[in-house]
């Protein structure tokens, strides 16, 4: 049985979920720790080198559910059972770099990662590259 190469989308949308489950604190997305919701926290996100050779612009949206029957991805609509999403842009991002995500990027349906209700979260990132 020969197994096809995931898809580039699919690549980067898996690189990017294991970069950020290997960078990001969870008791930050919950808010459980007072001293993780200062300036020097981030959620730094990167994809693997050997994927693209020149930098990428495009818009990096990170995903939180405490549902994961779906694919976050696909769970992001316009009702009261969509997960949580938030959004930023990135200009010349190199393989390689870690980005810190920025933590008063728009969020919806909740504007601010900071009210983001305690619990256990699962995150997905995904990259939408700009043509």
């Amino acid at each position: 049985m020969k197994i096809k190469p995931l898809s580039i989308v699919y690549q980067i949308i898996f690189i990017a979920t294991l970069a950020i489950f290997y960078s990001c604190s969870v008791s930050y997305l919950v808010g459980e720790d007072e001293k993780s919701t200062s300036s020097n926290s981030a959620i730094n996100i990167s994809y693997a080198k050997g994927h693209y050779s020149d930098p990428l612009d495009g818009r990096l949206i990170l995903l939180i559910s405490n549902n994961i029957d779906t694919e976050l991805r696909f769970q992001l609509r316009d009702d009261s059972k969509t997960c949580q999403g938030f959004g930023m842009d990135l200009n010349k991002w190199k393989a390689g770099e870690k980005i810190p995500f920025a933590m008063n990027a728009f969020g919806y349906p909740i504007r601010d990662m900071k009210n983001l209700p305690s619990g256990e979260y699962y995150v997905q990132v995904v990259f939408h590259k700009y043509e």
